[in-house]
Order: structure tokens, then sequence, then C-alpha cells
């Protein structure tokens, strides 16, 4: 098992391409390896569950490309942002408390299926 909350930005580059993606319940949502890798490291199985969420939502699930951002500030409040793919937001969400250990992240959502950037 890994030890959570030991995430940084050197453990992510060694995401490119997937090989297999795992799918979220209920949602269908499907995500890499390198997004597992965030939730089970990054201790941040709940941010993985309000992106799976969020597409749930209609006008978010029509947007055929999704920019999720999470921006984490030093208070331990953070924004969950979504854009599509031309930089207009979608969706901004407050986050009273996290104890996310990167100032931040993004992901990439495409044909239902959720990556690190670097997996795009």
């Amino acid at each position: 098992m890994l030890d959570t909350h030991d995430l940084t930005r050197e453990d992510l580059a060694q995401f490119i391409g997937s090989t297999c993606h795992y799918r979220y319940p209920l949602t269908g949502l499907r995500y890499t390896e390198g997004v597992q890798f965030v939730t089970e490291k990054g201790g941040a199985v709940w941010l993985l569950g309000d992106i799976a969420a969020y597409q749930l939502d209609p006008s978010i699930r029509a947007e055929p490309f999704q920019h999720w951002k999470l921006n984490v500030a030093e208070d331990k409040t953070a924004r969950l942002i979504c854009e599509n793919g031309n930089g207009k937001t979608i969706l901004e969400q407050k986050i009273d408390y996290t104890d996310f250990p990167l100032p931040e992240i993004a992901f990439f959502l495409t044909d239902n299926v959720l990556m690190l950037p670097s997996e795009y």
C-alpha cells in the first residue's frame, strides 16, 4: 500500500500515455493509472469522486473536453475549476479545507476518460 500525502510533481512525471483504465462506480467515468496514483498517493479519492459526480450534470457532461484544476491555497482552502477546451470556466467550486499535498494539479477529461495532462 502506498503512503498517502507524499505526492510530488516528480511522481507525476512518470505517467506518459496509459495502458489500462479504471472505472468509477455508478457514473461510468474511466480514469488512467496516473489518476489512480494521485488518488492513492495524494489521498484524493474525494477529488476523483467530485469530478465523477459532476459528470452527472448535463451541462458539464455536454463538454467534449474538460480541463479540471485544483488550486490549493496556503490556508488549505482550495478551488476546483473546470474549463472547456477554450479556457471558458464552466464550474468553480470552493473547498473549505483540503490536505492535498500539492499546491495545484490538473486533469483532462475527454471521451469519458480522466487523465493527467502528460497522459493525453
